[in-house]
């Protein structure tokens, strides 16, 4: 509890306009318009409860206002701050939210006299970023959007909960950790969910950890079906290829087509799929294995210039010898981006961009080393001049997680949000629209709306990233893939992993 702040919480959304004002005045306990009336028996402190519930209906919105507006002067004067909270805010109607917006006129000549925190599902971004909502939405000073957690924030999230309610923390095993992200996708209430059922599990059967069999049990149990991977963008371009061949078309647009054939391809298989569609770029002979020992003795050879020269070298590009510019700057004349961060492989198999990873070596320093070919169970690497080939399994203790990857955007924005216009929202839809199996509009709207929202946040859902439904460098990424350009390097998926020699 805060001492200079007064707290309004609305857990119950769906109130018409009225009984919204009159609950955030109770809560602030701000005083309503009426006489005083002397309450000495139980017949009085009823007639005075009907009064009061009456004049809470039929009391105009003005008096409310005044009432309130009143009662927020005089804390501010004191020095002390008023805060409304509405959970569930995804609930509102246009009307209260409207009542919202109008309660944000509550001010002084300085500053807003009440402070609003809608807090609420993501379904709440879509509603905001209606178009008849907007002044609301301009009035939004600061969102906060909790994302599913990551693979490695997930186990940690658990741990804590296991540390903060007095148990072990590895209570759970580590296959089990994996099997909980796997089902939840790093949502935190159906991490709550499917750990809760999985430790009711393990207790009804006295064990005392919690395996990969409890946690599949408890999501089975406890979770929906999860739906079927839709195969129809791959089946309409199928079509269209089969189409452009009977009209005699296909000498002009086979490689072009192919190349979108090969980005939508690596976009719909599955994950950790062990086939990769036909369409795939496939390198002319698989590379033999090395072991990891050599591993040990390459990077010290490794150097940062070196390997941004190489990364280069596959765009392309060569930049002076001597600048004192980091690399993403220097490339932005390039008409490239620099795309960094911390992943793991399954996300670099869809950004299919060429990368620098950071792997760890002796004393906590790091080397650069250049990622070329990334197959199903094993990855080319460049370091320094050598070029080696190893198991995932074996980089796994070295790789830090971090990247940075190179990109080429196709529109000027390097972020389109929630009411951005413009041909790079037009270039948006056609891009979600090819992805999703739909026909490409010839005339999009060019209004960021809600519809265009919903679409991406799925689009992002399903290539595993924060669905946010911002279209930010990593969705451009993506994005771009669906049909790149032939000279642009990628990392190419063979249909099997090489052969250890």
């Amino acid at each position: 509890k805060l001492d200079d702040v007064e707290i309004a919480l609305c857990l119950n959304p769906q109130l018409p306009i009225e009984d919204f004002l009159a609950t955030l005045c109770s809560e602030l306990g701000v005083g309503l318009p009426n006489e005083p009336v002397a309450v000495e028996n139980f017949a009085d402190a009823m007639q005075f409860l009907n009064r009061s519930m009456t004049l809470g209906k039929t009391l105009p919105l003005k008096s409310r206002l005044d009432a309130l507006n009143a009662y927020l002067l005089h804390t501010h004067a004191a020095g002390r701050r008023a805060v409304l909270i509405i959970d569930e805010a995804q609930l509102l109607s246009r009307e209260v939210l409207e009542q919202v917006r109008l309660l944000t006129n509550l001010e002084t000549t300085r500053r807003k006299l009440l402070r609003i925190i809608l807090v609420g599902q993501p379904e709440l971004r879509v509603t905001l970023a209606r178009t008849d909502l907007r002044q609301l939405a301009q009035r939004i000073t600061v969102r906060y959007h909790l994302s599913p957690l990551d693979r490695y924030d997930t186990y940690a999230y658990i741990r804590h909960r296991l540390r903060v309610a007095g148990g072990r923390e590895d209570l759970f095993t580590p296959k089990a950790l994996r099997s909980v992200y796997r089902h939840s996708r790093g949502v935190p209430r159906l991490i709550n969910i499917v750990c809760d059922r999985a430790l009711l599990g393990a207790y009804t059967e006295d064990e005392r950890r919690v395996s990969a069999r409890h946690v599949e049990q408890a999501a089975h149990e406890a979770l929906p079906e999860p739906h079927p991977r839709q195969r129809l963008t791959l089946i309409i371009g199928l079509l269209i290829l089969m189409t452009l061949i009977g009209i005699g078309l296909w000498p002009r647009y086979a490689e072009p087509l192919s190349m979108m054939a090969q980005s939508v391809a690596a976009l719909i298989i599955p994950t950790g799929s062990r086939k990769a569609d036909a369409t795939t770029r496939l390198p002319s002979s698989p590379p033999a294995i090395t072991t990891s020992s050599n591993l040990a003795s390459l990077l010290p050879n490794a150097d940062e210039a070196t390997a941004q020269r190489r990364l280069l070298a596959l765009w392309n590009v060569s930049l002076p010898s001597i600048s004192r510019n980091p690399l993403c700057t220097q490339v932005n004349a390039y008409q490239l981006r620099c795309l960094t961060g911390r992943s793991h492989w399954d996300q670099l198999r869809r950004y299919n961009r060429p990368a620098l990873l950071r792997f760890k070596m002796t004393g906590g320093t790091t080397a650069p080393v250049l990622l070329k070919t990334l197959y199903q169970d094993a990855a080319t690497l460049e370091i320094g001049q050598q070029t080696v080939t190893l198991p995932l399994a074996q980089l796994a203790p070295w790789w830090t997680g971090d990247y940075v990857l190179l990109w080429r955007p196709q529109i000027s924005e390097d972020l389109i949000t929630p009411g951005s216009s413009g041909p790079s929202v037009r270039w948006l839809r056609q891009q979600l629209a090819f992805a999703n199996g739909q026909p490409i509009p010839q005339a999009p709207d060019e209004y960021f709306d809600a519809t265009l929202q919903e679409q991406l946040q799925l689009f992002q859902r399903n290539q595993g990233l924060q669905s946010d439904g911002r279209a930010g460098p990593r969705t451009l990424t993506i994005l771009n893939n669906l049909v790149s350009s032939p000279d642009d390097p990628v990392l190419s998926v063979p249909r099997e992993a090489p052969q250890v020699r």
